[in-house]
């Protein structure tokens, strides 16, 4: 059949013996074999047709014959190629297609969607996004599936031309031509972008719009609800809580996994509020044979080359890994490993089984974002760029080096951690149309003492870190937790004991035998401004833990009165050690507090008559502040009573909880 329509006519009307007389009418290509060879092939497959048997035979019967082809070796050597990788990716996808595992699923559609954009076959191209989509959906990953339907939305353009078949969508058979098409994709797309959380994503969207309806096709109505939506989504940017994604990096060694991950690394972007201790609990139960490696460097090929799977793991925050691992105690052994600081801690988790590596990567921002970073810009702004639309990821891997200019107390581990960093970079960002991608290149920075900047990090510039990393913890909480009394007060509770409390982490005692020394200050002079910097960090810590303390006083059970006080007593301590030898800080973030005016109300209850303190609201200090209140209109006052109502029910709501 090849052959046939090779030497076919280009020219309607004529037959084989028109070519044979004039060989320049011949088409001299099988395109329409090749179509109608790679639909049929992507059905029959899926079908449950052919094998790998097949596939390698036919690669040794078709590439012997096209390579002793005079006229049709170099087209029949490529057809041949491209056959035999498409039965490669529909055997993957076959094996994996009943999976519970949805991600395999979605790794291997993504590898066809890849192939049928390589080859330019459209139609299979938009079958393929259309099973991603759905898979997204299924799994609640309203992002990563608005990313997908985008990737048909390029296909079009805005136009009136009607639709080729070969771009038609089942979900939309009404749209005829390519702006009707476009712009439903786009109104899903802005949906799932809603859904996502990701307003930013959807606003993008939305101008596009705008400059149809404004520009093109001047639709004023739609336009006035499109800017209405607009308008949502830029409120639900500044008003809603959204939490921060952490990102994970996956190294899959050995040949016990599905070819597609054998060997390679990835790096992973979490589901909502999903730390370290649950994503590897996920990952684990949906690799039952996989096993956690202890350590972050490469392993050798007896592990790569082995038919085990091996996984590591690296956790990086003991309060969520002890209370989120729940595995078999039978078939893992479990074995907690403190290491070079106070901020971390390790669990290796074995499989009894048999051989995958997992540790928390921080993302990278953008350098043409990092600008935003020295302007006045709203933190909610801020903190959506800190975390999407990524590339590169870094980690660190901490390590012991003895300073021998250092004297001091030789059980100091401060004094002595270095870090060495890795950064990540991915073949696309995140998010996308995966909550994955495969990491394209690495690189691991080795030690030069020489350059201030180099990227491992020396003891003490892991100490200002630290503080920077401590000190914005404490800022980001203060600030949820001001924002929505409703949160559970746990994170904000151990966060400020784990500072004020000498006895739990160290406190700032562990820097001073490290860093404020004499002799340290002698033997790194070129380090000055590095030690006044960590000073400054840990006076600017003060005030910080006083808004702190007191949000947790005012949203802190009765239960937690004994708790409370021991907090009040050691950052008492703490606060006049640290602005006695590094001065006294302020911060911008103040809290309402009892002044002049407190507000009550009464409620009855189904059960009973109970009274309920309402936040202490400073409403006026002076006798100016009079006409201040006086001033207020009605719905500046509804507005301040359902805010104090709904304060007070969620301060009842978390006491409960917490007493229970």
């Amino acid at each position: 059949m090849m052959q046939c329509e090779f030497y076919s006519s280009r020219l309607s009307g004529e037959g084989f013996g028109d070519t044979k007389r004039d060989t320049t009418h011949i088409k001299a290509h099988f395109a329409e074999f090749e179509n109608e060879m790679i639909a049929k092939l992507d059905i029959l497959v899926e079908g449950g047709r052919g094998d790998e048997h097949y596939k390698d035979l036919f690669w040794e019967i078709m590439m012997n014959l096209c390579e002793k082809h005079s006229t049709m070796r170099e087209q029949g050597i490529k057809f041949v190629k491209t056959v035999t990788r498409l039965m490669e990716r529909l055997l993957e996808y076959r094996c994996i297609i009943t999976d519970e595992n949805k991600e395999n699923r979605m790794s291997c559609t993504v590898n066809l969607l890849d192939f049928y954009s390589e080859i330019n076959r459209k139609e299979m191209y938009i079958r393929y996004v259309n099973k991603l989509c759905d898979l997204h959906l299924e799994c609640d990953n309203y992002t990563e599936a608005a990313y997908t339907l985008k990737l048909h939305s390029k296909l079009l353009n805005w136009s009136d031309t009607a639709l080729p078949p070969l771009l038609k969508s089942n979900k939309f058979p009404h749209c005829q031509t390519h702006r009707e098409l476009k712009e439903a994709l786009y109104y899903h797309i802005m949906d799932y972008f809603d859904k996502g959380k990701m307003w930013e994503c959807a606003l993008t969207v939305c101008k596009e719009l705008v400059t149809q309806y404004e520009e093109e096709i001047f639709d004023y109505i739609q336009l006035s609800s499109l800017l209405k939506r607009m308008s949502q989504f830029y409120d639900s940017i500044m008003k809603q809580i959204r939490p921060e994604p952490e990102y994970f990096r996956v190294a899959f060694y050995g040949r016990g996994f599905p070819a597609f991950l054998q060997n390679k690394v990835f790096v992973y972007r979490g589901k909502e509020y999903e730390r370290l201790s649950d994503f590897c609990s996920r990952t684990l139960n949906q690799l039952p044979n996989a096993e956690l490696m202890s350590k972050l460097t490469p392993p050798g090929e007896d592990v790569t080359e082995s038919q085990h799977q091996c996984i590591l793991a690296h956790f990086r925050d003991p309060v969520q890994l002890l209370s989120g691992i729940s595995h078999d105690k039978t078939a893992f052994t479990l074995t907690i490993d403190w290491t070079d600081d106070d901020r971390e801690i390790r669990v290796w988790v074995q499989a009894s089984c048999s051989d995958v590596q997992i540790n928390k990567v921080d993302p990278l921002m953008d350098e043409r974002k990092q600008r935003l970073s020295g302007k006045p810009v709203s933190d909610q702004i801020l903190r959506y760029h800190r975390v999407n639309d990524v590339q590169k990821f870094r980690f660190s891997r901490p390590f012991h080096r003895r300073d021998p200019g250092v004297t001091g107390d030789a059980d100091n581990e401060f004094a002595s951690l270095w870090l060495e960093r890795t950064v990540l970079v991915t073949s696309y960002p995140l998010p996308g149309i995966l909550r994955w991608f495969p990491v394209t290149s690495a690189d691991t920075y080795q030690i030069d003492l020489s350059l201030p900047d180099d990227p491992q990090v020396s003891p003490l510039r892991n100490a200002i870190e630290t503080m920077e990393g401590s000190n914005r913890t404490l800022r980001d909480l203060i600030v949820a937790h001001r924002s929505d009394p409703s949160l559970q007060l746990n994170p904000l509770s151990m966060k400020i004991n784990g500072i004020v409390d000498a006895a739990v982490m160290g406190g700032i005692t562990n820097y001073e035998k490290a860093f404020f020394q004499p002799e340290y200050a002698e033997t790194h002079s070129d380090e000055a401004a590095s030690i006044n910097k960590l000073k400054d960090l840990i006076a600017s810590q003060i005030p910080l833990l006083e808004v702190a303390i007191q949000l947790h006083r005012q949203r802190a059970p009765v239960s937690l009165g004994p708790f409370q006080q021991r907090l009040e007593e050691c950052f008492s301590d703490m606060q006049t050690h640290v602005e006695h030898n590094y001065g006294k800080k302020s911060t911008d973030l103040k809290l309402d507090t009892p002044h002049s005016v407190t507000m009550r109300r009464q409620f009855s209850g189904v059960t009973g008559n109970l009274d309920h303190r309402l936040s202490e609201v400073s409403l006026a200090s002076s006798e100016g502040n009079r006409s201040r209140v006086s001033s207020l209109t009605r719905s500046q006052v509804a507005t301040l009573k359902n805010f104090a109502t709904n304060f007070n029910f969620a301060n009842l709501n978390a006491n409960a909880a917490l007493g229970r």
